[in-house]
């Protein structure tokens, strides 16, 4: 904006004042009104430069195609020119007192440019955070962009695209109009359509479109988006005097009563297979594996998996496919998968595609069990869940009344069942207590996936059968009374694996009233190793099977036991409450794992012959946490299988059913 041209400032008499407080004053007299462009260039700087899980994501991009590569920055330069207009506009319709009316010119002209700049930079900064040197040749690239446009605004600007736009408003009444939409608000403007044209899209195509837009384009996508509804929304505050931000935030806050969107249906339909218990489908699953008149003891596997998202579900399923690869007749003699987390996709994964080869699909004709598997799990999972929280969610936060279809978890198991559905003749939509209960439930592993209730903090277990809670300290979900939840299989793996905020929890509700909320099992214990304790201690007690088997102890395990820490010595207070929770998670599985070895010692058997782990030994910094698995990833998981320790791992434990 040229000197003179913004009207709406008041002079404040610097008499008395300290001089030397008075240019901080004007700072903070423009600063104020752009505090909205403040946070979120901090947000990205946050996502893109100092949290694991951002630069994680950051390295996506060095997996993408080349013209993902390409255009990626380009995106970034849009939403650092939407922080930089937008800025502009939004002071230009603010009342802005000042002690040197110069000197508030200045801080004007100058401010957007910075906050301008420090979002590109952002982007810049968390490229040499995550692959340093290494992409040296792409960072370049990146500055060339920058260099370009500031040089194109500083000396090649004309009169639609200036540096310091001019913006001239009345001081009488600020009256708005319309046509300052196109004229003055052109890139604000076209960044709101792009809100609405990406939201429209997600909702139409909410898998492929995410996907091809890679994780760090939804959120850069985002950050133009909101960037630009923010912007807007404070240009309108300043129009109509009115903290219309502030009204749609506590608006949020007093609607989350009521829009709540993450909803597993009740069914009032009655299932039509009989509910059974552990004891009595054990003895069933038994009929079908031995001869009672033989001495032979029979070899049973309990599985279970830790927590990790595509980390813990894409080594969980390697593992499970590679020992089926090698002896097809392996899943007979696993009784039950218990897992948690990430953990619980890959199980899940192994039991649909367990079921669909015992049913003759094709693609078994060609490839092999982990090559079906890996085609199912390395996928980009993590796009359409962003995508699905950062537009429909985020938005069904300032509604009054739920949509949900509008739920991030819908996005997440909208992929999983996409994913499954191409791969696997397994029913897909099936409810998941029909599923786990349909007429050949002997012929297959039982599936159990582990969550936590919220509201009392309890482990719960979502299966076909029936646990006694006499005997368990757990909430049996699916068979509480009055409580019937009509969960689909990806419903039941995402209850497993919602670890907030990234996913919700699911809202399970009784006829009549709400039960509460499920979130993932590894809140609780993060490895699935009690379940399967209290698996073995329900069937151990039959006496007529007593002598007839012998439990061994499969246990995946996606993280090295460390003990190795750096502490924190800043933000205290702030930092320990949420760390102590996110680090129990990962060192109860080691607890875990020790009580287990300590459980059959105490039933006189030898831990190293009953317990069979296997354990992912690459570095998170290899293969990160999160819903995303690139064909580095993949390639990092192969190698552990070309891993001595693996092989005989493998080959002891095949041996047990030769």
């Amino acid at each position: 904006m040229s000197p003179s041209k913004n009207k709406n400032q008041g002079q404040l008499d610097p008499t008395g004042k300290i001089k030397w407080l008075l240019p901080i004053a004007d700072f903070y007299f423009v600063f104020k009104h752009v505090v909205f462009s403040f946070i979120m260039i901090s947000i990205a700087f946050l996502a893109f430069c100092v949290l694991d899980a951002g630069i994680d994501l950051m390295k996506t991009i060095f997996s993408s195609s080349i013209l993902q590569m390409f255009f990626i920055p380009w995106a970034v330069a849009w939403w650092a020119l939407t922080k930089w207009y937008g800025t502009v506009e939004v002071l230009a319709y603010s009342r802005i007192e000042y002690y040197d009316k110069k000197r508030s010119d200045d801080i004007q002209r100058i401010l957007p440019i910075i906050f301008g700049v420090l979002a590109y930079l952002s982007f810049i900064i968390g490229l040499i955070v995550a692959e340093g040197t290494g992409a040296i040749l792409y960072i370049a690239y990146n500055l060339v962009i920058l260099a370009l446009i500031l040089i194109f605004f500083i000396f090649k600007g004309n009169r639609k695209f200036k540096l310091f736009p001019e913006m001239e408003i009345s001081p009488e009444a600020r009256v708005f109009a319309f046509k300052d939409v196109y004229t003055k608000w052109g890139i604000l403007s076209i960044s709101f359509l792009v809100f609405i044209l990406s939201f429209i899209l997600i909702m139409i195509i909410p898998i492929s479109f995410p996907m091809w837009l890679t994780p760090i384009g939804v959120i850069i996508l985002a950050f133009i988006s909101w960037s630009a509804v923010g912007l807007i929304i404070k240009i309108f505050d300043n129009i109509t005097l009115l903290p219309i931000m502030v009204m749609i935030i506590v608006m949020g806050l007093i609607f989350s009563k009521w829009n709540y969107n993450c909803i597993v249906p009740s069914t009032s339909s009655e299932i039509t297979t009989e509910d059974v218990s552990v004891q009595d489908y054990f003895k069933k699953w038994m009929d079908k594996r031995i001869d009672t008149s033989s001495t032979e003891k029979y070899p049973l596997f309990i599985v279970t998996a830790e927590g990790g998202a595509s980390r813990a579900s894409c080594w969980t399923g390697n593992v499970l496919a590679e020992l089926q690869t090698q002896n097809p007749e392996f899943s007979s003699h696993i009784l039950a998968l218990t897992s948690v987390s990430g953990g619980s996709l890959g199980t899940s994964t192994f039991a649909m595609l367990n079921y669909s080869q015992n049913t003759g699909t094709d693609d078994f004709d060609t490839l092999s069990f982990r090559e079906v598997n890996n085609k199912i799990l390395v996928k980009d999972f993590l796009s359409p869940i962003l995508a699905g929280m950062l537009f429909p969610d985020l938005f069904q936060q300032f509604l009054p009344f739920r949509i949900q279809a509008f739920s991030r978890a819908h996005f997440l198991e909208r992929s999983w069942e996409k994913a499954w559905d191409k791969f696997t003749n397994a029913k897909v939509d099936a409810g998941y207590r029909q599923y786990a209960l349909d007429e050949d439930k002997y012929e297959r592993p039982l599936l159990v996936l582990n969550t936590t209730h919220v509201e009392s903090g309890r482990r719960g277990v979502l299966s076909g059968v029936e646990f006694d809670t006499s005997m368990c300290d757990l909430d049996d979900i699916l068979h509480i009374k009055g409580l019937n939840p009509e969960f689909k299989l990806s419903n039941a793996a995402s209850s497993s694996a919602a670890f907030p905020y990234l996913s919700p929890g699911a809202r399970v509700r009784y006829a009549d009233s709400t039960y509460g909320h499920l979130v993932d099992g590894g809140y609780f214990e993060n490895s699935g190793v009690y379940t399967a304790i209290d698996i073995y201690n329900q069937i151990t007690d039959l006496e007529e099977y007593k002598d007839k088997f012998e439990v061994f102890f499969i246990v995946i395990r996606s993280f090295k036991d460390t003990y190795y820490f750096k502490p924190n010595m800043a933000l205290n207070n702030l930092t320990d409450p949420l760390n102590a929770i996110f680090n129990t998670r990962g060192t109860r599985s080691t607890h875990s794992y020790t009580l287990l070895k300590n459980f059959i010692i105490n039933h006189e058997r030898d831990p190293d012959k009953a317990i069979y782990k296997f354990q992912l030994e690459a570095s998170t910094s290899e293969i990160p946490v999160n819903w995303y698995m690139s064909d580095t990833a993949l390639d990092k998981i192969d190698k552990e299988f070309e891993l001595p320790r693996i092989q005989d791992r493998i080959d002891s434990l095949l041996v047990l059913i030769d």
